[in-house]
């Protein structure tokens, strides 16, 4: 689609880039280097600078996934919005991110967020693009497996896996994000600073900006991405609070107090100030979240055979399923796959379904313990303790 501004501007652009050594973002007095413009020269609009607000949001989202990078979020962006953040993109997708209805209430990042914010809508695009990514992993699709995220993210999962590569449809959607994707990379940085360029003396170019004022809520939306999380894999606020209570509250039942091992610990995580537990010692056992109370259930080894247990039984993906929201339990060890977690950094990592043990809210329900694509979050992270 022609953008009415596009024919005369491209033309500008193209004679201007010749002697082009930086461009100027109009109003902010950034220089931004620039080394070609001749990967967006395929009918492409010119890049809009991302606005200095979204910048470290985009970073901070980034890291949700080994898949993404603030210059691919930056790019998918441009393609959705231009980083206006309100509009709409032809596919009843709006918002910043162009997510659709359904989409936004799969992936709001906390309770509550406003369709529009615009960090929230770069949290709930990285989310959402790790589960995608997740999926297409594994499905066991060849090759690295964010162009495919993308994919689905436009088409549909269905249509990437019915295709194990991009479909044809959402190629040219794809390969649009890769090229401004590439030129973000070369020409933005996403933290505090921008890149300067060396020599600054050279003909000089406007670069359109964005064509709406920034979300007003971006400043918050920068304390809250790096805390935000799947709307329905996590709590915020009133429920987190909430679910912080029922989990002092707990308690385990009479079997969890046999005598426990003398190594590994507890697993505690912070955010709901409790001790994952079994709750008994029993096999196939969900686990939960309990306040710490020094019981067997909630001591955990960590083995050199690459399972993790607790009062002799494994954790356990249950009924060996991949899938995000698999509940995490405890079985009779059996040297499978499915047994088979480690302790990576913050998180306890499965590397047979390739996601991360997650503490999940449910409003009313309160916490369960699951399988989950590896996020950047509290909810994800235990600390081992020993007890």
């Amino acid at each position: 689609m022609s953008l009415p501004w596009m024919g005369a501007q491209r033309a500008r652009w193209r004679v201007a880039l010749a002697a082009a050594a930086v461009i100027v973002v109009g109003g902010a007095g950034t220089a931004i280097v620039v080394s070609s413009l001749n990967d967006m020269d395929q009918g492409d609009p010119p890049a809009v600078a991302v606005p200095s607000d979204y910048r470290r949001p985009i970073a901070e989202a980034a890291e949700s996934c080994p898949a993404l990078t603030p210059a691919r979020l930056a790019g998918q962006l441009m393609v959705e919005s231009r980083f206006v953040a309100d509009a709409v993109n032809g596919r009843a997708g709006r918002g910043l991110a162009g997510l659709t209805d359904d989409a936004w209430r799969a992936w709001q990042p906390w309770a509550g967020a406003d369709r529009l914010d615009a960090g929230a809508n770069v949290a709930a695009l990285a989310h959402y693009l790790c589960h995608l990514a997740g999926q297409v992993q594994a499905a066991k699709i060849e090759g690295e497996e964010w162009r495919p995220a993308v994919a689905a993210y436009r088409s549909g999962l269905a249509a990437v896996l019915s295709a194990r590569r991009v479909p044809d449809e959402a190629r040219d959607y794809v390969d649009r994000v890769e090229r401004y994707a590439s030129w973000y990379a070369r020409n933005t940085t996403f933290h505090d600073q921008p890149l300067l360029a060396a020599d600054a003396d050279e003909t000089t170019l406007a670069l359109p900006t964005a064509g709406s004022t920034p979300s007003p809520q971006a400043s918050s939306a920068r304390r809250n991405v790096t805390s935000a999380s799947p709307r329905a894999d996590t709590a915020r606020s009133s429920q987190a609070s909430s679910a912080r209570r029922n989990v002092t509250s707990a308690s385990p039942t009479s079997s969890s107090r046999a005598s426990k091992p003398s190594t590994g610990g507890t697993l505690f995580n912070d955010e709901y100030h409790g001790c994952l537990s079994a709750n008994r010692s029993q096999d196939g056992t969900h686990l939960i979240m309990t306040g710490c109370n020094a019981s067997s259930v909630q001591h955990w080894e960590p083995r050199p055979d690459g399972t993790i247990r607790s009062s002799g039984l494994c954790m356990d993906a249950a009924n060996a399923a991949t899938t995000d929201f698999t509940p995490v339990q405890v079985a009779r060890c059996q040297g499978n796959p499915a047994q088979l977690f480690r302790i990576r950094g913050k998180q306890i990592y499965s590397s047979y379904a390739d996601k991360c043990v997650n503490v999940h809210y449910t409003p009313g329900e309160g916490t369960t313990i699951v399988l989950f694509s590896c996020l950047n979050q509290s909810n994800q992270y235990f600390r081992l303790r020993s007890q």
